[in-house]
Formats: C-alpha cells, sequence, structure tokens
C-alpha cells in the first residue's frame, strides 16, 4: 500500500513544495495529503522501497513507528527509538547540493529535523556498497518556515529559504545517504518512478566531518572547544535540566554588549511565562557570542544587503516578517550544530539586529527580531518544541480536522475535555479550525503575543519539567555549580584583561588584550597547533594564537 502510495499513484500524492496559492490553500486534497504521506510512512509499518525502480522485493526496507521522526517535539529532542537510531548524520541542504557536516553519536537532546506535519517532506535514504537500502525515513524539509500570525490582523505565513541544516537519525553510520524531495509539481518525491528523480544529492558517510564520538556533558569538555559560547543562566548540569541557546546575528564585534543585554532580556522575560516559571531552576541558557562583519540584517525589498555571521534576512513582500536566515554557509551552520551538541541545546534562537517585528522558525530553530514582540515569539515556539503545545488560533485554510484536537490544550471534545480538574471551560476555535475544535480559554500566548501562556499551557510545562525528572534521573544532581577553575563561569578578570581560550590543556584564563594575524570561529580554522582565542578590545575580535601559559594572569 505505502508503494502504490509513494510511487503508484501520483494523483493521490499532489504535495506542493511552496508555498500554497490563496485559491489551492482552499483546497482540501492540499490539507490532506501531506498527512497521508506522513501516515504511511512514520506512523504506520510498511515497505519502503529502494531509490531504483524495482519494487519492495527489491532491497526494500520495513520501517516501524517513528522512524521518519528525526526528533519528537515535546521530549527535548530525541527520537522515538534512540537505541534504534544510534547515529545523527548532520548535512547542509541547498537548493540543488547536500553536503555532509559530520556523523555523531545521537544526543538525545539536540532535536533532530522533526516529522512532517503537514508540510513539504524529503525522503532520506542510505543504501550499502551492494546497493541495498539499508535505512531510510521522511522528515520536514527544514527549508520550509513559518511565521505565526500572532499580532491581531496578521497571517500566518509558510516560506521557503535556500539552504538549512539537516539532521536525521539513522540505524548506520557508513554508505550513501540520498536525499529526495517532492517535485516542483507537487506529484512525488520522483520524477518518473525510477532512479534520480527530484534528488537533491547525495553523501557518503565514510567522509564524515565528526568523529562519530558522543558529545560530553555539560559545559566540560566540549563547550569551552568553542570560542563565545558562554552560559548566562546556570542552574547546574543536572541530567533533567534543559539547555537553550541563543545565537547573535547583525551585531558587529563591537555591538556585542547590546547583544549580551538582549540575550538576557530575552532569558528573564522567558522565566515570567507560565509553565517556565514553574520549572525555572531546571533551566540553563546559553549564549554564543559571533560577531557580523555588518550592523543589521539584509532586507531584499529595500536593496539592502548584509554581510552577517548566520546570514539572517527579510523575507520579500507579504513575506516579509518571516525573519530566518536565507544566506547561512554551511560553515555557520557547522558552526551552530558543535554549539548545539556541545551545550545539548534542546531548543535555538537567533536574535536578528532589528526593531522591526518579524519572526521565523523550522522545527528546533526559531529567529526573530529585537522588537517588543521578540520575547514573546521565542517563547512561543518553544511551546511547541517543549511542551508539544497546538496553535490556537484560526486559519481555515490550515485545519486539517482529522488531526486536530490531540493536543495538551486542544480538543474536540467540548463535554469532557481533559482540562476539566484544571478549568471548568471551552472555547470553540483552536489548531487552526474555526469549528469543531476547542482550546480552555480565550486568550493564551499560544493565540496572540498580548497573553501569557494559559491556565492548561502553564500545567502543561510545568508537567514537562517534572517528567524530565523522572526520564532523566541523575543521582549526584546538584543544582548548585561550582565555580570553574578558570576565569569562563568563575571569578570575572580584573580591569585591563580579558578572559580568552588557551587551548584544552590550559583552559580559559585572564590575559591581556591581543591581536592576530587571522581571524577565526573555531579552533578548527587556525594551523600549526594554534587555537581560537578572544583578543578583546578595541576590535574585540577572536584571533588564531599559539596556547602559552605564560600568557595567563592571576
Amino acid at each position: 500500500m505505502v508503494w502504490r502510495i509513494l510511487f503508484g499513484w501520483k494523483e493521490t500524492l499532489a504535495l506542493r513544495t511552496h508555498a500554497p496559492t490563496r485559491a489551492n490553500r482552499r483546497s482540501s486534497l492540499w490539507r490532506a495529503l501531506p498527512f497521508a504521506l506522513a501516515t504511511a510512512l512514520v506512523t504506520s509499518a510498511g515497505l519502503l522501497p529502494p531509490v531504483g525502480c524495482g519494487g519492495p522485493g527489491e532491497g526494500g526496507l520495513r520501517i516501524t513507528e517513528g522512524d521518519g521522526d528525526g526528533g519528537s517535539a515535546g521530549t527535548g529532542g530525541g527520537s522515538t527509538s534512540t537505541a534504534a537510531r544510534p547515529y545523527t548524520v548532520e548535512m547542509f541542504i541547498e537548493t540543488a547540493n547536500l553536503t555532509l557536516l559530520s556523523v555523531e553519536m545521537k544526543d538525545p537532546e539536540v532535536m533532530s529535523t522533526p516529522a512532517p506535519d503537514g508540510d513539504p517532506a524529503l525522503l532520506w535514504m542510505i543504501k550499502d556498497s551492494a546497493g541495498n537500502v539499508v535505512d531510510a525515513g521522511i522528515v520536514a524539509d527544514p527549508r520550509v518556515t513559518h511565521a505565526e500570525p500572532m499580532v491581531e490582523g496578521e497571517p500566518s505565513i509558510q516560506d521557503r529559504v535556500p539552504s538549512a541544516l539537516l539532521r536525521v537519525d539513522t540505524q548506520v553510520n557508513t554508505g550513501t545517504l540520498t536525499v529526495l524531495e517532492q517535485s516542483p509539481t507537487g506529484m512525488s518525491f520522483r520524477s518518473n518512478g525510477c532512479e534520480g528523480g527530484n534528488e537533491v544529492g547525495s553523501v557518503d558517510l565514510s567522509g564524515a566531518g565528526g568523529s562519530g564520538a558522543a558529545g560530553s556533558t555539560g559545559t566540560n569538555p566540549e563547550a569551552a572547544k568553542i570560542p563565545g559560547l558562554r552560559k548566562i543562566i546556570d542552574h547546574g548540569e543536572c541530567a533533567y535540566n534543559v539547555n537553550l541557546l541563543i545565537i547573535p546575528d547583525g551585531f558587529t564585534s563591537t555591538q556585542m554588549a547590546q547583544f549580551r543585554q538582549q540575550a538576557q532580556t530575552f532569558a528573564n522575560k522567558l522565566k515570567t511565562f507560565g509553565g517556565f516559571q514553574e520549572g525555572w531552576e531546571q533551566v540553563n541558557v546559553w549564549t554564543l557570542e559571533v560577531a557580523s562583519k555588518d550592523s543589521g540584517i539584509s532586507d531584499p525589498d529595500n536593496n539592502i544587503t548584509k554581510s552577517t555571521a548566520f546570514g539572517v534576512a527579510f523575507g520579500t513582500g507579504a513575506n516579509r516578517r518571516c525573519v530566518f536566515p536565507r544566506n547561512i554557509t554551511s560553515a555557520a551552520a557547522s558552526l551552530r550544530s558543535k554549539a548545539e551538541r556541545a551545550v545539548h541545546s534542546n531548543s535555538t534562537v537567533i536574535i536578528a539586529n532589528s526593531t522591526e517585528h518579524g519572526g521565523c522558525a523550522s522545527g528546533p530553530l526559531s529567529a526573530t527580531t529585537i522588537g517588543s514582540h521578540g520575547p514573546y515569539v521565542f517563547a512561543h515556539e518553544l511551546g511547541h518544541s517543549l511542551f508539544n503545545l497546538g496553535d490556537e488560533y484560526t486559519e481555515q485554510w490550515r485545519c486539517k480536522i482529522s488531526r486536530a484536537g490531540n493536543r495538551i490544550n486542544t480538543t474536540k471534545n467540548r463535554t469532557n475535555p481533559p482540562w476539566k480538574s484544571l478549568v471548568n471551560s471551552v472555547v470553540e476555535g483552536a489548531e487552526y479550525c474555526e469549528t469543531g475544535v476547542y482550546r480552555a480559554q480565550s486568550t493564551c500566548l499560544m493565540r496572540s503575543l498580548t497573553s501569557n501562556f494559559c491556565t492548561v499551557c502553564r500545567d502543561g510545562g510545568k508537567r514537562w519539567f517534572e517528567n524530565r525528572k523522572l526520564t532523566h534521573p541523575d543521582a549526584q544532581c546538584s543544582q548548585a555549580t561550582p565555580p570553574e577553575v578558570n576565569c569562563m563561569g568563575g571569578e570575572p578578570c580584573a580591569s585591563g584583561t580579558v578572559c580568552s581560550w588557551n587551548g584544552e590543556e590550559i583552559g580559559y584564563c585572564c590575559r591581556a588584550p591581543f591581536e592576530g594575524t587571522e581571524t577565526c570561529y573555531t579552533d578548527e580554522e587556525c594551523d600549526n597547533g594554534q587555537v581560537c582565542a578572544f583578543g578583546g578590545p578595541p576590535n574585540n575580535y577572536f584571533y588564531c594564537t599559539k596556547p602559552d601559559q605564560g600568557a595567563c594572569v592571576e
């Protein structure tokens, strides 16, 4: 059946790989088909054929529930069967190219590209040297982004960016991985039922950029290897703690203090939202200080091009508000990924240096400007990616009534809602559907930026934090983190010195400001045993330099 749905009944798989027009938004077929695909391959046991023209008997592969899901929403990352999928393959996916970044042991905290949720999807397959498919799955296309309406009168937006970080979990770490996308005509993953149709690219996993080794826990030693990675909210190294990563874009080296202030503002505001307030002692917040060459972000509609670290830009035309990385490089994607693995990031937000309201999200990555609504966008997206909350606003063209009503904060059962022990009310209209689906209260952050989380969402967040303590036991856990022996996380440096990375043996230490001949972001960019260290004022750049114990001052 799955074989026929994918490759025989093309008229049944009429999926769009771009934002729908208003006309086809109303089409029940357009709304239903992505679910048919996800249901057939992700939530059902079935036969997944090889990339070639043969049928299921020709190297077919049985996939089970969860195989299409790179990372599960509401669990803080991790697939539904981590033991069966011990590896994570990270790739940089462009319009028609695929670049392998690394193959690593699976970190269950770092969310991989999730399963499709009614959006355009990608099919990935791994073949062994004999050409047999040994693993496969379907994930959402990370190049597809979403901007919520959130402010009165705004429409939701589905947009597409040229490139993104693709992260899939797999049973194997060798072979050739091929990624296919749905065709531009929206018919299937292949144009003619044979090899090569709609192929984005292939990568040889033996050429992995990573070591394949598991990441370390907490701040040691992986976090210490990445210059600019700092912990601004520290609640210890408990296994059940949550790690959030904040990254700047469009902030120059002289504007890092402004970014730090913005990041702290986001963190402080997050603490006030229901759910996070109750679980705040389990939250760690990190920042990755990466300076951009230019201040501000690109604005194509106004012919403004900026050179920034992560290529964040406004959308064009009606999609202007979808602020998201649109000109990202593979090096920047790799740096973000390394930082996420180092701190076991459950979710990442990019703060863009613009006061104009805007923001977009794709899976565990969101981006927002420093406008007044920025912290609300951040909290709303975390409601999705961490607490598994559903949207509560209505946009009928997105309504999938058959799938709606199964979240913590949504139901179809108005007479016996799951939240009746908390609040005795139901309000019609949720998960995009104007009728037939209900939310608990009129106002909520999952509906509008003018609100906090409602009682039901707040309780859902609280229980999510409590559940992590049950599922992530840590007998040795201490909420108080002892000071580091060096300046990173411990005592600040004396006036006139800066806290700078000095290699693995020495660690961070206070030293006099310095300048080098080669700027850098990571140690891997430096040659001849040099490391990437913070030079301090007046330029505040990172430079390649030799580790030197003698440079450290007490």
